[in-house]
């Protein structure tokens, strides 16, 4: 017979939380599990998928995954699986040089505001075939508000040197005089999105691990990915999704996660410049 029951909770869930700690954790496998009853499907049992392993395959190659990553193995097989990885950007591929007789698109240049940190340029430019390359990445501190307008036209002109139509950049909200002065110049420019900061690490970190965005071996950039990790709670022993600047502080990396975000979506915050 069938019991009825009054006053019932059900709760139908896509994707796990990759966190310990979290009420999704604690009612399936922590300790009010034994209180819910479960039911569980994935992409294996959808029959719509005709060849779910291939399919798969495709995600993972797609994804720059590997079989044991957890986004994969909660997103895509429905298991509970807990991120306990604090590097932000494990993977990434290289370039040796710029390829030649490429048609360049745009560039977009990502800009970091630093004071007792460093200020960071990071342009990303992006060929005809979609393939991105980080290039000509200039980081130093304790430059004055005029070295930074400086930097800025000598970046706008070398990215008109490789006859890039479409140049941009995306700039830190932290000071707006020094956005107003570079526009003031000739520069065209945006202040970076500010909100959803975890997805743009996600996508960024995607963009990085499948190769469609390249950067240099030994590099800014490259250096500062394996440096940069997530904040972690030792007594929870979970990982935080917030930046540890305890450990490390990325300048370079926010410039381009603003500027790889940006080319994502063409999101953008409100400018006051006039």
């Amino acid at each position: 017979p069938i019991a009825y029951a009054r006053d019932s909770q059900i709760i139908l869930s896509g994707t796990g939380a990759l966190l310990l700690g979290s009420y999704w954790q604690e009612i399936t496998d922590g300790e009010l599990a034994s209180k819910w009853r479960h039911y569980h499907v994935n992409m294996k049992d959808n029959p719509t998928v005709a060849d779910p392993e291939n399919v798969l395959q495709k995600v993972l190659k797609d994804k720059g995954w590997t079989e044991d990553d957890p986004e994969y193995i909660s997103e895509y097989l429905g298991q509970n699986c807990y991120d306990s990885t604090r590097t932000v950007l494990p993977n990434r591929k290289y370039y040796d040089k710029l390829p030649e007789n490429v048609v360049w698109e745009r560039c977009v240049i990502g800009v970091d505001y630093g004071f007792s940190d460093f200020n960071s340029f990071v342009p990303i430019l992006v060929a005809n075939d979609g393939k991105r390359y980080v290039a000509n990445v200039y980081k130093a501190n304790h430059l004055a508000a005029s070295d930074l307008v400086k930097k800025a036209m000598e970046l706008k002109e070398w990215a008109e040197s490789l006859k890039i139509p479409n140049i941009m950049f995306v700039a830190d909200t932290s000071d707006q005089s020094i956005s107003q002065d570079m526009w003031r110049n000739g520069v065209k420019i945006q202040n970076c999105y500010k909100s959803d900061e975890r997805l743009q690490w996600s996508k960024l970190k995607e963009r990085l691990a499948t190769g469609d965005l390249l950067v240099e071996k030994g590099g800014v950039i490259d250096d500062e990915c394996g440096k940069t990790v997530w904040k972690y709670d030792e007594e929870k022993k979970q990982v935080i999704y917030e930046i540890d600047d305890d450990v490390y502080h990325p300048e370079s990396l926010d410039a381009l996660k603003y500027a790889n975000f940006y080319i994502d979506t063409k999101k953008a915050s409100k400018t006051n410049f006039s």
